[in-house]
């Protein structure tokens, strides 16, 4: 594969990556994802002609290796260029054929695809190895991606990993990179995307954080909503603890540790009087006392980040040995007779000051001692506090009367400080594992950070593509498939999903069925054997009517057909979820995998939680150490048993 474009000297043209892709380009992309993937890179992403395209991957069987180079502009209004990878794996060709996160997210029953599209931007420079390892990374491994999305064939794909400036990138955060990724799937026509949440940030489980502040995950910015919970959690029990635990009274607390010791109580209830004291809001839930905490972190940042650029700008070589005590008592004096002349209640701009003591000394002096104005004690004994202001985004000085009025008007928490609260707040409020039982919302905790899976729905098959212009000579059909594989030891009936069919708006029923065909052998590998057999309840119609008059435009047809999969070893491939050998039955209610820790009995094979059985990661590891469940073994009154073998 890599032999037959070594050759070939395409570039594609530089895109810009906040505005890619424009609408004129969407509108080229009306079929489904897989037509619109083979055009996608016929188009942006011609072959690279060097098989060692930087990040250390060797060209094996199942990789077409691709790249579209982006242009990414920054703030101080420079541009830096980035490289997105296409590969394109064959999973009959894999070791491991089947898709764990389809397992996880609740599509076992469809049938393997018969390529998977991965999109991947490396956070790295491309370099070329002298040598190869046979330890390499596989590209999916990789776990420094700015991005890594994964789409198969048949338009369901996984958001694998995502990196923003907290994940190493140097110019783009990942708001920018999912809004890349979000419409990067509009333009293919994808049907479904999953993600799996587990993003922290300020050291806490993000997804619990924003659902509480929000009312939503943080990929719900992009419309990703509940998609699978883990323990059996449900769609309404999901949304029910939200809205428990985000409507929480504050005064819930102070009632609840009034009766405690000052011990116990003293650092909670402090911690939420002093921002309920601080804030300008009034702060009544749980929701209120977050968001304020985390609306002083982001000003805290932006004051921060101010700061730095003045000190920048107002940074002079010199220290205070190139100029005499006499030069600095000057100008101090100077700025008290400033102050001594404005009201106490006013605040006096950093480059107001600097603009009215331009006369009075050399800049450097006055640079020095700026820099160094807060908490100057002057002879009359008054203090300068130094302070940030939101509205106008400068310092400002203030002069006080005495210390006591300094920390009174300078009492604005760092951002250390501001971080360092608002992890012991979610861990005394929002984390399961660390507040206090006595809390009535420890359960309603556990139910939200149980919720990882969420996934993006961009339209069924029949309503995608309404809103694309029609085209006069084509007919859009949604083709379901209900069929039946028979293997050697099992019965199994996989549910693929319906596709897409554009036919010639003079097309016959013989056109339709042939045409429905090459689209479910074209997607998956099991279906390679797949013969259509009727139209279900039409049964007995003639192939030769035609489509339009019988069925017409945008409708639903489901077709029936056979498919023996046991010639060439296709069984393997029959459903992601394997042969299905298996059985989950845990105390929770879960029935099938949901990414969680399980265990299996020896006795009976049936799978069950970890946590449920109350199970620790050193016993279940243990090879030395035999498990039964307890519906194996009733005359035991404990929850399991671990006996060594």
């Amino acid at each position: 594969m890599v032999k037959k474009f070594r050759n070939r000297r395409d570039h594609a043209a530089t895109q810009n990556f906040s505005s890619f892709p424009s609408e004129e380009v969407s509108a080229k992309f009306t079929g489904p994802f897989r037509t619109n993937i083979n055009e996608f890179i016929t188009q942006f992403a011609p072959i690279v002609s060097d098989p060692r395209i930087g990040i250390n991957l060797v060209s094996k069987p199942g990789f077409l290796k691709c790249k579209i180079p982006f242009n990414v502009s920054l703030r101080n209004e420079e541009h830096v260029d980035i490289n997105m990878y296409i590969f394109e794996k064959s999973p009959a060709n894999s070791n491991s054929p089947l898709c764990r996160d389809c397992q996880v997210v609740g599509w076992s029953k469809h049938p393997v695809c018969k390529k998977r599209y991965h999109f991947i931007i490396p956070n790295h420079q491309p370099t070329i190895p002298k040598k190869r390892s046979r330890k390499e990374t596989r590209v999916e491994e990789d776990t420094k991606h700015l991005l890594h999305g994964l789409i198969h064939s048949n338009g369901y794909g996984h958001l694998v990993r995502i990196n923003g400036i907290q994940g190493g990138s140097k110019n783009l955060s990942g708001s920018e990179i999912v809004s890349f990724w979000d419409r990067l799937c509009k333009l293919l026509r994808v049907r479904q995307i999953s993600v799996m949440d587990v993003s922290k940030k300020y050291g806490v489980a993000y997804r619990s954080l924003h659902a509480i502040t929000k009312g939503f995950p943080w990929y719900g910015l992009w419309g990703y909503d509940f998609g699978k919970g883990g323990f059996n959690v449900t769609k309404d029990e999901y949304r029910k603890a939200i809205d428990i635990i985000s409507g929480k009274p504050m005064s819930y607390f102070f009632s609840l540790f009034s009766r405690c010791s000052s011990s116990e109580r003293s650092r909670l209830l402090n911690v939420i009087s002093f921002y309920r004291d601080f804030s300008d809001k009034k702060l009544s839930t749980v929701r209120d006392l977050f968001c304020v905490v985390l609306d002083l972190i982001h000003k805290a940042k932006i004051r921060d980040s101010r700061e730095e650029e003045e000190d920048e700008e107002e940074e002079s070589p010199l220290s205070s040995n190139n100029f005499t005590e006499k030069d600095k008592r000057t100008v101090e004096a100077t700025i008290l007779k400033i102050f001594m002349l404005v009201d106490e209640c006013r605040s006096i701009k950093y480059q107001d000051l600097k603009k009215a003591l331009y006369r009075t000394a050399s800049p450097d002096i006055i640079d020095y001692c700026l820099k160094r104005l807060k908490q100057t004690v002057f002879g009359d004994g008054s203090v300068v506090a130094s302070l940030y202001n939101d509205d106008t985004h400068s310092i400002e000085f203030r002069r006080c009367r005495d210390q006591s009025e300094f920390k009174l008007i300078d009492k604005r928490p760092s951002l250390k400080n501001l971080i360092r609260d608002l992890k012991f707040l979610f861990d005394s409020i929002l984390d399961p594992n660390t507040m206090d039982e006595r809390i009535d919302t420890v359960d309603y905790a556990t139910r939200i950070l149980d919720c990882k899976v969420f996934i993006k729905d961009y339209g069924n098959q029949r309503t995608h593509y309404i809103n694309v212009e029609e085209d006069a000579e084509k007919l859009r059909i949604c083709c379901n498939l209900e069929h039946s594989c028979k293997t050697k030891n099992l019965y199994l009936k996989p549910q693929p999903p319906s596709e897409l069919l554009v036919l010639h708006n003079t097309a016959t029923i013989r056109d339709l069925k042939l045409a429905a065909l090459n689209a479910f052998q074209n997607v998956y590998i099991a279906l390679k054997g797949l013969r259509i057999e009727s139209l279900v309840d039409h049964e007995y119609i003639n192939d030769s009517v035609h489509v339009r008059l019988f069925l017409g435009n945008n409708a639903t047809v489901t077709v029936t057909g056979k498919c023996p999969v046991n010639y060439g070893g296709l069984s393997k491939f029959i459903m992601e979820g394997g042969k299905m050998n298996w059985i989950v039955d845990c105390f929770c209610g879960v029935k099938d995998d949901d990414g969680e820790k399980m265990i299996a009995c020896d006795s009976c094979n049936v799978w069950k939680h970890t946590r449920c059985l109350s199970l620790d990661d050193d016993q279940i590891f243990d090879s030395s150490i035999k498990f039964v469940c307890p519906t194996c073994d009733s005359t035991n009154n404990t929850r399991s048993i671990l006996t060594s073998v």
